[in-house]
Order: structure tokens, then C-alpha cells, then sequence
């Protein structure tokens, strides 16, 4: 037993005498005094699309705005590019929705993705989208939102009835 004795102290001495390293002083500020209360919950910001509607679009070459949305059918709409803010191509429209009265209610709009996979889908009511006609009766929508915008908006999920 004696003989482990001098070496447990040379392994001491070891440890105790390694070189220390640099540590940054402790904070002097005193730490704010802890709370039960539950942080509140902030809902997701959705931007307001009709804020932009004052913005104007320039037709694409070629293409004159329709400002009645009766003049377009559910067929020219369907697949229809979407582009945002910048002339960007943002996504497709990939569904229409119409009122009772057979009126256009609201086009379901297919942002990013790639072959239907990765696409967020959001729903946007006649007054967030402006539709352009070109004379072979091709259809180009146009929406005042940013990609980033159109992607904060909650995705859209269809109703069963």
C-alpha cells in the first residue's frame, strides 16, 4: 500500500499544479428577479395585402388589365402564372372558388414548390390579385406581395361540403 501512496501524491500534484486557463470575469449586474408569470403568446404576423392595393402594376407587354372579374372564366384562371412585386414569378393559380351567385370569390394560389411538392397554398379574395388579357386570351395574375409576404399567410386548407 505504501508503494501507491507517492504515486497518488505525484498524480495530485500534477492536477493541482496544470496551468489554469483564462476565465471571463463574472457579470457584476445583479439578475433580474424571477417571475411565475407566462410570457404571452404573440399570433403569427399576416400581412395585409389590400394595404398594397394602392401600388400600381404596369401590364406586362402585350396584356391589358381586366378589372371585371365576370370577363375571365374559371378555365383561363386555372394554372395561371402568379407574379409578385417586381415582376417576379412567385406561383400558379390552382383553384377558383365562386359564390353562390357564380361570381368569383377567392383564387387558390400555389407559392414555390416544384411539380405540386414543396407549395404553400394560400387563399386570396379578387381584391389582392389584379388579372391581365392578352389577346390569344393567355392570363397573367399580379399580387403586391413579396414571395416572403405570400408565404407568411397561413396555408390555405379547403373545406369538405
Amino acid at each position: 500500500m505504501r508503494v501507491f501512496a507517492p504515486a497518488t501524491l505525484i498524480a495530485s500534484a500534477l492536477l493541482l499544479g496544470a496551468p489554469a486557463f483564462a476565465q471571463t470575469a463574472p457579470s457584476t449586474d445583479p439578475l433580474p428577479p424571477a417571475t411565475d408569470a407566462v410570457p404571452p403568446v404573440v399570433p403569427p404576423v399576416v400581412p395585409d395585402a389590400s394595404a398594397n392595393l394602392g401600388v400600381d402594376i404596369t401590364p406586362p407587354e402585350g396584356y391589358t388589365p381586366v378589372t371585371d372579374w365576370a370577363a375571365v372564366t374559371t378555365d383561363e384562371l386555372d394554372g395561371a402564372t402568379v407574379m409578385a412585386a417586381g415582376d417576379t414569378n412567385v406561383g400558379s393559380i390552382s383553384d377558383v372558388e365562386l359564390s353562390a351567385d357564380g361570381q368569383v370569390s377567392a383564387v387558390i394560389v400555389d407559392i414555390g414548390g416544384f411539380l405540386g411538392m414543396g407549395a404553400h397554398t394560400v387563399r386570396l379574395t379578387p381584391d389582392e390579385v389584379h388579372i391581365f388579357r392578352n389577346a390569344e386570351a393567355d392570363v397573367i395574375a399580379y399580387v403586391n406581395m413579396d414571395e416572403e409576404a405570400l408565404r407568411a399567410i397561413p396555408e390555405y386548407t379547403p373545406t369538405s361540403g
